[in-house]
């Protein structure tokens, strides 16, 4: 299965991956962010990053859920176009966020940004489940996790930081670094969703 299927797998283990790097990059500096370049306390920061991070984990959980669910009919290739165009707009956002002149627009745009993230951690999942034999799903899903979580935790803040205090390093330089490693992951993480789509729906004519 898994020498038959690793196109697919692969691409979309990669692009949930860089998804996460994108967010960890973001949501590791976000209070930074708030009090360096906003002036906010940091009690204020948390109250505020907290906020925005609940309020877009249930719209991108739930309703890119209940979306998921009617494209295609809820099969893989629909969850997974879904998270090919939600990493587009996050891109977006993740522009967006960082150098906005407004706090609150700050936090407007990074709803976006996470609410777009977080749709591929139901939908990918899914996705994967939907397509993996029941006697490979354990597997399966150890290998997926343990990817995801390399990439995304052990590559994204620290991409932030280096980025921040060679190129940036100014009080408010942490936005500069954020507007470049989050929009760069989400976008390598739409071709990466893209090309799993692909694979999947090339499968499915075989």
């Amino acid at each position: 299965f898994l020498k038959k299927n690793a196109g697919s797998l692969v691409n979309l283990f990669v692009a949930v991956s860089l998804v996460n790097l994108a967010v960890f990059a973001a949501v590791s500096w976000l209070p930074v962010l708030y009090v360096r370049a906003h002036g906010f306390e940091l009690a204020h920061a948390g109250y505020t990053a907290g906020a925005a991070l609940t309020i877009g984990g249930l719209i991108g959980l739930v309703g890119g859920g209940a979306v998921a669910d009617r494209i295609d009919d809820g099969a893989p290739t629909g969850r997974i176009r879904l998270c090919a165009y939600a990493a587009i707009v996050g891109a977006a956002a993740a522009v967006i966020f960082p150098i906005a002149s407004s706090p609150w627009l700050t936090m407007a745009a990074f709803i976006v940004f996470f609410s777009c993230a977080a749709i591929p951690i139901g939908a990918a999942a899914t996705a994967i489940q939907q397509a993996t034999p029941n006697t490979m799903r354990a597997t399966v899903s150890a290998i997926y996790l343990f990817i995801v979580s390399l990439i995304g935790l052990g590559v994204g803040p620290t991409a932030t930081a280096v980025i921040g205090d060679l190129f940036f390093p100014t009080q408010t330089g942490i936005r500069y670094a954020i507007v470049i490693v989050s929009p760069l992951g989400f976008l390598a993480a739409s071709w990466f969703f893209f090309s799993s789509l692909h694979a999947f729906q090339k499968q499915a004519g075989e």
